[in-house]
């Protein structure tokens, strides 16, 4: 089976050709671009492509069409993450693709494929591969009410952030690190660990936290991987690790070892959503939030019952923490964190990390340990930024 992958990502590519060769004996192809991809497509008739949106994002509906017209017979599948304009998501639709959403499971892409012993399948609709319903953009009327929220309080915004420097005095600078996992989707902090869920290869890798400045690697200190597990979110409050899986609308508790190095299976909780994305565990409460409705969920901890639910006015969140009182979340399409009140879940302030800004990296994956937050990006980075610091990044 002839299989082109179009992935300006090469890790991402890597990722995508370790996994379907454990799965069939076929023959890859590998293109950085649409310009490259369509020639390459003409040139071998590939049976599938796979072609990340961003290769296509200037018109989907365009590139669909040319790499169809490049080789006819083979099936196409466009790949989308986090934060994807779903119109984008429908244009390549209408013109014939399938969609195949991160994060997936294995199955998902041996089944669109077609090397489950099926044929290819067939284009899909909006609702993608996590069968659920699309979602819509954030209506001009509400996105104009979040903005004035937001520009309303931003006049108290220095006050906040001069708090935070008061607050967490001992904050390190900001710094960024690469790390193992090359398909992050979320992060969490424990007890001077840092754990990264990766999505694709169903595990938990676990980095020993820098205790100063002069330390520039984030050290591996363990991993857990488990078979039918797809961490999509995690959270870390003392001896315990919060892990969602949206896919299977689970929470998963875990015991963290002395030592923080590894974590066992503690008790499976069943999501009162149908799409857990995000969570926070406290210590007598659990956060969660569901990215396709963005509802917020307050938990009891013991025995995670719902306790209250609010409305997240954030479009595409991507991780959640406390710090000095406020609850951060990340935004992956605008790359933002955004503080929001606790009592009622409405916005504090809004701040633009520069590492973010213009686009140049893709928030996934937030989280905070006493004095510092953390970020993760797409392309695999980790952030740590100093609170007090993101006063003059305000937006």
């Amino acid at each position: 089976m002839k299989i082109l992958i179009i992935d300006s990502d090469k890790m991402m590519r890597d990722v995508l050709l370790k996994a379907l060769s454990s799965a069939v004996v076929f023959s890859p192809s590998e293109a950085d671009d649409i310009e490259d991809g369509a020639s390459l497509a003409a040139s071998i008739l590939p049976d599938f492509v796979l072609v990340d949106m961003d290769a296509i994002a200037d018109d989907p509906a365009a590139g669909v069409a040319r790499l169809k017209a490049a080789s006819p017979s083979a099936g196409i599948a466009v790949i989308s993450g986090m934060g994807v304009d779903e119109n984008a998501v429908r244009a390549a639709l209408a013109a014939g693709a399938s969609n195949l959403s991160k994060p997936f499971r294995m199955e998902q892409l041996k089944l669109i494929v077609g090397i489950d012993g099926s044929s290819p399948s067939a284009p899909e609709s909006a609702a993608g591969a996590r069968g659920k319903p699309a979602r819509e953009g954030v209506s001009p009327s509400r996105r104009k009410n979040i903005l004035l929220g937001a520009a309303a309080l931003a006049v108290s915004a220095g006050l906040i952030f001069a708090a935070l420097k008061i607050l967490s005095p001992s904050a390190l600078p900001p710094a960024s690190f690469d790390v193992e996992s090359q398909n992050i989707s979320y992060l969490a902090c424990s007890g001077g660990r840092l754990y990264v869920t990766d999505w694709l290869e169903q595990g938990v890798y676990i980095y020993s936290i820098p205790k100063s400045a002069a330390e520039k690697n984030l050290l591996p200190a363990g991993v857990y991987k488990k078979n039918d597990f797809q961490p999509t979110a995690a959270s870390a409050f003392g001896s315990e690790l919060w892990v969602a899986d949206s896919l299977q609308g689970l929470f998963v508790r875990y015991k963290i070892a002395a030592g923080g190095n590894s974590i066992l299976p503690d008790k499976n909780f069943r999501s009162p959503s149908t799409s857990p994305s995000g969570i926070l565990a406290e210590k007598d409460a659990v956060w969660s939030y569901d990215f396709n409705t963005r509802k917020l969920y307050k938990h009891t901890a013991a025995d995670m019952s719902v306790a209250a639910v609010y409305d997240l006015p954030i479009e595409t969140p991507c991780g959640m923490a406390r710090l000095s009182g406020l609850f951060y979340v990340g935004d992956t399409r605008t790359g933002r964190i955004v503080a929001l009140n606790p009592r009622d879940m409405t916005i504090a302030l809004v701040a633009e990390p520069r590492e973010y800004s213009g686009g140049k990296e893709k928030m996934v994956g937030l989280c905070a340990d006493a004095v510092n937050i953390w970020t993760a990006s797409e392309s695999g980075r980790i952030f740590r930024h100093d609170p007090s610091r993101l006063s003059g990044e305000l937006k």
